[in-house]
């Protein structure tokens, strides 16, 4: 999951600062822009969703003012809702704080203190469509976006359970069928291991992730599609190197049982066209002014959705066990055959 909020906060960044390129000028007087950003998981009980306003002032930086909390949040004038367009269920949002529900902000060009986030909470249904709507009850603006959630992928390979070596230089095959609304994939692989201090002779339990496959994306939304990539299994040696620092006084071993997992992330079909577009702006032919992709009628922004399946319980090989131990790249990491 932290890999999709920082993907997040990217996004929102090039919303606010590419979004003058649309048909609206944000800094025109009595213009309104308001940018909506949301991704809803059909696992998820509690959904948030992230509303600011373009600040640009053509007699201020926008520096400066993306450090004033009043020049990015509305205040207590918007009504927010999710209507399931099924069954006519109307969710009410309500203004919380990232910062108290364990939902930090990060720091760097914008304010992230108070981090303003719009909740609800919903057990959300497949294949039904959910309409979000923004209104300021000031000035009546109403921005809105419609969207079908993206559904849980189903792993066919690896399951839970098996052993597998990653000493080895041949390719692991990865394999998942797509459901319903599935357009867009990451793979990360999850390595799970304990650090034991010597000196204190206590033990901590930690994790090391990365993603092996990225922005893999299906032919078409109606499921059934059977994908099939290859990743390298001995490269997690080389980023465990690179992770992990030498410690003469900790003691390292791979959890027993549960040493690799693989989750794999399902994101909707709007989130496949910001990807599309915001990779075919890169590049040294790229054009001056770019399309930047919004799905939010009347504003700007992104929603989409995005969820999961992971499987774990996957143990290595005592062969692999033995190149943690004594191998090339983390002969030195203090990890125990």
């Amino acid at each position: 999951m932290k890999y999709l909020n920082v993907y997040l906060f990217v996004l929102l960044f090039i919303i606010l600062f590419t979004g003058c390129i649309k048909d609206i000028d944000i800094t025109a007087p009595g213009q309104e822009t308001t940018i909506v950003y949301a991704l809803l998981d059909i696992r998820d009980t509690k959904h948030f969703v992230r509303i600011e306003k373009a600040f640009l002032d053509k007699e201020k930086s926008a520096l400066v003012m993306a450090k004033e909390t009043d020049s990015i949040y509305y205040g207590d004038i918007l009504k927010v809702t999710v209507t399931d367009m099924t069954n006519g269920t109307v969710f009410t949002l309500n203004k919380v704080y990232g910062d108290t529900t364990g939902i930090p902000k990060d720091s760097g060009i914008f304010s992230n203190t108070p981090n303003v986030l719009y909740s609800f909470d919903a057990t959300l249904q497949k294949d039904h469509p959910y309409k979000l709507i923004v209104k300021n009850t000031q000035s009546g603006n109403e921005v809105y976006s419609q969207i079908m959630l993206a559904n849980i992928p189903k792993f066919l390979f690896p399951i839970s359970g098996i052993e597998i070596g990653i000493v080895d230089t041949i390719p692991y095959t990865i394999k998942w069928q797509t459901q319903p609304n599935d357009k867009v994939f990451d793979l990360i692989v999850r390595f799970n291991y304990s650090e034991r201090n010597i000196i204190t002779n206590t033990t901590i339990f930690k994790s090391y992730e990365y993603i092996a496959l990225k922005g893999i994306s299906s032919n078409g939304l109606g499921g059934g599609e059977t994908i099939e990539k290859k990743i390298n299994k001995a490269e997690i040696y080389k980023r465990l190197a690179l992770y992990l620092k030498q410690d003469i006084n900790l003691e390292r071993r791979v959890v027993t049982g549960n040493t690799l997992e693989f989750i794999l992330y399902a994101a909707g079909d709007e989130y496949d066209k910001y990807l599309q577009i915001k990779n075919a702006q890169g590049g040294i032919t790229s054009l001056s002014y770019l399309p930047t992709y919004t799905n939010v009628n009347n504003g700007l922004g992104l929603v989409s959705s995005r969820t999961y399946s992971k499987v774990n319980n996957i143990t290595i090989s005592q062969v692999s066990r033995d190149s943690l131990a004594y191998g090339y790249y983390t002969k030195d990491l203090g990890f125990l055959p």
